[in-house]
């Protein structure tokens, strides 16, 4: 994932904080944010708001999600990268 983002240079980090073979996405995600200065948006089941704010991720999207909560945290990402203001909360399920 990390050498994905080096190579294809993203805007966003969409990441799954549970990765195959027993990687952390979570780890992925904060090494992509360090490295290359991209925002990451955790989908997981797993993780709470908490833990992702203190992972420094830009927003939260719980498993299994609705299309209308991932659509608004993609949304609030999409407008954080374009003004610059406060990472946005994701919405709460």
């Amino acid at each position: 994932l990390v050498a994905l983002a080096e190579r294809e240079h993203p805007d966003l980090a969409l990441v799954d904080i549970r990765l195959a073979r027993g990687r952390s996405g979570l780890r992925a995600a904060q090494e992509i944010q360090e490295r290359f200065a991209v925002p990451a948006v955790a989908v997981t089941g797993h993780l709470s708001a908490e833990e992702a704010k203190d992972a420094g991720l830009l927003g939260l999207v719980r498993k299994p999600w609705m299309n209308t909560e991932l659509r608004a945290t993609l949304a609030a990402a999409a407008e954080w990268l374009e003004t610059g203001r406060v990472a946005p909360t994701a919405p709460k399920v």
